[in-house]
């Protein structure tokens, strides 16, 4: 496949350029059995990387439903790493490597918030296979049925230390619940840099089920250089947390021959780290 680069285009209408070409065709689900989506399909659009919904189980992603996805850089990679979307009623956050596409679906309802993590891979790699996943298939009974519990309190509750000591992001942060204005309970999450140069205040923490033991949440930080977009899920008592930022490079300066240089073009730098919490 042909390496193509996509501009991205922030609402500034500046951009940089990403290599996705490794993303773009369809990716299906290694399980027969999909929580949630069984293939999906990245192309581009006016200069836009696209997810497209081939097939479904859940009746909220509807055949050849499409989100503006938004890829994201690791440090260390060039090529892009993985991929979000943040709307109000879903969040989609993907990490690729070695070929193989985790993507987390993070879905509020008014009865129940669903967190869904599943794995894919290209389709070109055995076409053949998994040919009953073209089929819209209905939500399982058994899989709704074990995400009956609720978030618990105690468990999320505290102060969540980052595993990795040199981390240049998250060093800890913690979660509280408060009283809602409304009657409900409230969640808040306040992250605490580990450069002393990234703040984030404390933010509205969403929970969402899953599985049978665990759970997930998702946090959203707006700042007027950097928002960071928080995605988790627990795992055995650790929680896995994948975060996106967008940082805006504004007015920077370089010296080039003596002279000094602004460079106000308020561009924005997609990038993704992935880190490990335990509870202190």
């Amino acid at each position: 496949m042909s390496n193509q680069r996509l501009t991205l285009i922030p609402e500034n209408k500046e951009g940089i350029e990403s290599n996705v070409g490794h993303f773009l065709g369809e990716w299906r689900n290694v399980s027969k059995k999909a929580d949630m989506i069984s293939i999906f399909r990245l192309s581009i659009e006016d200069h836009r990387l696209l997810l497209t919904i081939v097939s479904s189980c859940s009746r909220q992603f509807i055949h050849q439903c499409t989100f503006r996805v938004v890829p994201v850089f690791s440090q260390d990679n060039m090529s892009a790493s993985g991929f979000y979307s943040h709307k109000n009623e879903i969040t989609i956050a993907a990490n690729e490597k070695n070929g193989v596409l985790v993507l987390q679906v993070y879905q509020k309802s008014p009865n129940s918030n669903r967190l869904t993590r599943e794995f894919y891979y290209r389709s070109e790699i055995n076409p053949k296979n998994n040919e009953d996943q073209l089929a819209v298939n209905q939500v399982s009974d058994e899989y709704t049925k074990e995400l009956a519990h609720e978030a618990d309190p105690e468990f999320l509750s505290g102060k969540w230390v980052n595993t990795n000591v040199e981390s240049y992001w998250i060093k800890y942060f913690t979660i509280v619940q408060i009283a809602g204005t409304q009657g409900a309970d409230q969640w808040i999450m306040t992250a605490t840099s580990n450069n002393g140069v990234v703040q984030w205040s404390p933010v509205l923490l969403t929970p969402f089920k899953f599985d049978r033991q665990e759970v997930g949440f998702v946090a959203y930080s707006e700042s007027k250089q950097l928002n960071s977009l928080f995605t988790a899920y627990s795992n055995k008592g650790l929680f896995v947390v994948t975060a996106f930022h967008s940082v805006k490079q504004v007015n920077s300066v370089k010296q080039v021959n003596s002279v000094k240089q602004v460079n106000d073009s308020n561009k924005v730098f997609e990038c993704i780290n992935r880190e490990f919490y335990v509870k202190q």
